[in-house]
């Protein structure tokens, strides 16, 4: 199993320079339709990072494909980077990342001058990001996604073979044995 993968268009490949250490799978301008047609270097990772629906132009189409790559896909942090544009696709993935209890990253407050990438700066702030769990020291611990549902309510696991879990009420990521608070 990998232990990164990230997956989409040219958002994605700029995340994918940003995190080497994971596998990238992304072409320019590539469609989700267009996407769902790519062959995929594993199915199962630790980590999967999303970016797609940025060059779609109908969101039920959108919706349609990423549920689909989704439904294929096994990891037990699953991220989707919001593109800046269409609020119906944008609407489109959250509703997707949503049903699967996955985290969203919105990267519109991060987009440079084209209105559409983020800037190399951007680009290291989704990599850290995605590597510490949603949570930056520098930003004083606040959640770059959607919270989880309220604790004690049980959602879908990612993993076929654990069943259900309950929603955790805080999210701590070990970072090593000179940060065990996970902070």
């Amino acid at each position: 199993m990998l232990e990164c993968l990230i997956l989409g268009d040219s958002i994605a490949v700029g995340v994918g320079q940003a995190r080497p250490e994971c596998v990238t799978r992304a072409i320019i301008g590539i469609t989700s339709a267009r996407f769902l047609l790519t062959p995929l270097p594993a199915r199962m990772a630790g980590t999967i990072i999303i970016s797609l629906g940025a060059n779609d132009t109908e969101a039920s189409v959108t919706g349609e494909n990423v549920r689909t790559l989704r439904a294929s896909m096994s990891a037990p942090r699953v991220y989707w980077l919001l593109a800046a544009g269409s609020s119906a696709v944008r609407d489109a993935v959250r509703q997707v990342a949503a049903s699967f209890r996955d985290r969203v990253i919105d990267i519109a407050p991060l987009v440079g001058s084209d209105g559409i990438h983020p800037d190399k700066v951007g680009y290291g702030h989704l990599a850290d990001l995605t590597r510490s769990g949603g949570r930056l020291e520098r930003d004083g611990g606040r959640s770059a996604y959607r919270a989880f549902p309220p604790p004690n309510v049980v959602y879908r696991s990612a993993s076929p073979v654990s069943g259900t879990l309950r929603a955790p009420s805080e999210i701590r990521i070990w970072n090593g044995p000179n940060n065990p608070a996970g902070r």
